[in-house]
């Protein structure tokens, strides 16, 4: 049987051997999951992480990374029921948003610009995430449970 040799809680050595099998040192474990590796931790319910997976993005990266193209931030913002309220407060906004909100090519999550329109329209940041399509659960890191092996 597929074993994990571990030493203070980290995999230190994966082998085949019998279930009566004991090391010299350490504690001998199954690990019938051929993804757990040397390195990897022992979690007290059994289950081994990896330390090494990538982290999922928080939402700060999730925001610093969204961006629309004119079109679909368009179409976006009036999916939300958003759009035409919007341009009927634009010719009210400072100069430099209104002509952001005419010429620009892409709406970044983060940029001051839409910051600014989306303080103006006084939209939360979860409205404005939901824009720009980010959902908190997956920037908050649902998807955790893939760096778990056991």
């Amino acid at each position: 049987m597929r074993k994990a040799i571990v030493e203070n809680g980290v995999v230190v050595n994966v082998i085949i051997a019998p279930d009566d099998w004991k090391p010299e040192t350490g504690e001998c474990v199954d690990a019938p999951n051929d993804k757990v590796e040397i390195g990897f931790v022992r979690q007290k319910d059994g289950s081994f992480i990896n330390p090494n997976a990538p982290k999922p993005p928080t939402i700060e990266d999730r925001r610093e990374d969204a961006s629309l193209s004119r079109v679909d931030f368009m179409l976006a913002l009036d999916k939300a029921g958003l759009l035409d309220e919007i341009e009927s407060k634009v010719p009210t906004m400072p100069r430099r948003a209104q002509i952001v909100w005419h010429n620009a090519s892409t709406f970044e999550r983060t940029s001051p610009d839409v910051l600014q329109i989306a303080s103006e329209m006084k939209l939360s940041d979860e409205a404005l995430d939901e824009v720009f399509g980010i959902k908190l659960n997956e920037a908050l890191g649902h998807e955790q449970d893939k760096n778990r092996e056991g």
